[in-house]
């Protein structure tokens, strides 16, 4: 059995061209996260969320805490698309709680899927 694909998490702020407003404030700087996923063979996957307090409540220091929770689970599990399925269907009350955080890790994990 192939040792389970390492996480790699981090954060990093995008200032944001124009200055963003809308109803709850104004923005010209956003924080993102992002995920790579490295599996025993060297390959990578890449993935990127975008927590917003303002739209789900996520912060980039939540969105890190639930990566290095459910990361591992998600990446020990899965092996294919079908296996992602599966995943999901049985996770959706904890992705629906954390969707951007959860989106950076399925991407990556998409795109190391190839």
């Amino acid at each position: 059995m192939a040792p389970a694909p390492r996480i790699s998490i981090g954060t990093f702020p995008v200032r944001l061209r124009h200055v963003f407003r809308h109803a709850s404030g104004e923005h010209a700087q956003a924080s993102n996260v992002i995920v790579m996923i490295e599996d025993a063979d060297g390959l990578r996957g890449w993935g990127e969320g975008c927590p917003r307090p303002y739209v789900t409540g996520e912060t980039c220091q939540s969105a890190v805490t639930f990566l290095k929770h459910h990361g591992h689970d998600l990446v020990s599990e899965v092996q294919d698309a079908n296996g992602l399925r599966r995943w999901i269907s049985e996770h959706e009350a904890m992705i629906d709680s954390a969707p951007a955080s959860y989106c950076a890790l399925e991407l990556a994990t998409l795109d190391l899927f190839g």
